[in-house]
């Protein structure tokens, strides 16, 4: 779903970055408050 281009650059890949680490490293519990 890249429709968005003239999105921010850090709304999509900001939300898929930090959302994955938040998945890997929240079920260890190293990072759950990001």
């Amino acid at each position: 779903m890249e429709q968005r281009r003239p999105a921010p650059a850090g709304s999509h890949a900001a939300a898929s970055s930090p959302e994955k680490k938040r998945e890997k490293r929240g079920r260890e519990g190293e990072v759950t408050s990001v």
